[in-house]
């Protein structure tokens, strides 16, 4: 075998003897590498920070989920950047986020760890993979039974590339759920919504 597939047969076997005991979330993450997804950036995106909201400031009861910015225009066949934000999240070590697109209408470009999780010293597990209308995502610390997070931020960004003109709106799927270093479910009072706005 070669020792790319090494790697992966080693990276799979820690993660089913460390993780899947403590971490029932990792588990589903685990069967799903083999069809995962890898998000290329092709073109450097661009960015909005003309959004006079402040994440901190939301009008959402924590802890909470919602997209920052809450809407953007986004000009046919350019980028732009939206982050799934935490706010005052305690202790969060795993999540699963399924994000809802209006496939055709905007496609996903890239998938980004966030500055929520890369605050420890411990490596974080990101993987994305897109259902077309569905974009899954898995991230959680490789698992220590100790190392989480907590506070507010951004827990992964995602690029979206406008295809056709047309408002569209980002939910978060109802399976979307976050959990602590002891592999509790952190229960969410708000999951906000998005919107991307894509004009000619």
């Amino acid at each position: 075998a070669s020792d790319v597939y090494k790697r992966q047969v080693q990276v799979k076997d820690r993660i089913k003897h460390n993780f899947i005991s403590k971490f029932a979330i990792a588990l589903a993450v685990v069967t799903l590498i083999p069809s995962i997804v890898l998000l290329p950036s092709c073109e450097e995106p661009t960015y909005s920070f003309d959004n006079p909201a402040d994440p901190d400031s939301m009008d959402y009861k924590p802890p909470a989920i919602f997209f920052w910015p809450d809407s953007v225009s986004i000009v046919r066949t350019f980028s732009d950047t939206i982050s799934v934000y935490a706010l005052k999240i305690d202790s969060l070590a795993a999540a699963y986020i399924g994000v809802e697109y209006h496939w055709g209408s905007v496609s996903i470009d890239t998938v980004l760890v966030g500055d929520f999780f890369t605050n420890s010293n411990t490596s974080e597990f990101l993987i994305a993979e897109d259902k077309q209308g569905v974009l899954d995502i898995f991230i959680f610390y490789l698992p220590d039974e100790t190392t989480s997070a907590t506070g507010t931020g951004s827990i992964v960004e995602i690029v979206f590339k406008a295809e056709l003109p047309g408002t569209y709106a980002l939910t978060f799927v109802d399976s979307t759920e976050m959990r602590d270093a002891d592999n509790l479910p952190i229960l969410l009072n708000d999951m906000g919504e998005g919107l991307i706005h894509v004009v000619d």
